[in-house]
């Protein structure tokens, strides 16, 4: 997260129990925008933020995929950097064909 964008990981797992041993079998790195909140009828007075979907997402294909990475974001959410042991994979919003 760098204030203006947030990068939320949505794993799938072999096993739903989350009590038991899993494995990642799919990991996907969505990019939501910071956004204000527009409710003047109620004006909702907040420290929180709010987060919306920007328009795309990143689920590398495999094995990449059941790796786990550390997601940084640029601050004008074009690029992502999936930081991982060994290697970084730099993908830009331009190159993505998935959308939210």
């Amino acid at each position: 997260m760098n204030g203006k964008y947030l990068v939320v990981v949505e794993q799938t797992f072999d096993n739903p129990d989350p009590s038991a041993v899993r494995r990642v079998l799919r990991s996907t790195y969505v990019v939501l925008k910071s956004e204000p909140f527009t409710n003047s009828r109620d004006r909702l007075q907040t420290a929180a933020s709010f987060w919306s979907a920007f328009g795309w997402q990143v689920t590398p294909g495999g094995k990449a995929s059941q790796r786990v990475f550390l997601p940084l974001i640029s601050d004008d959410g074009q690029t992502l950097v999936l930081v991982g042991v060994g290697a970084a994979m730099k993908i830009g919003r331009a190159s993505c064909r998935e959308r939210v």
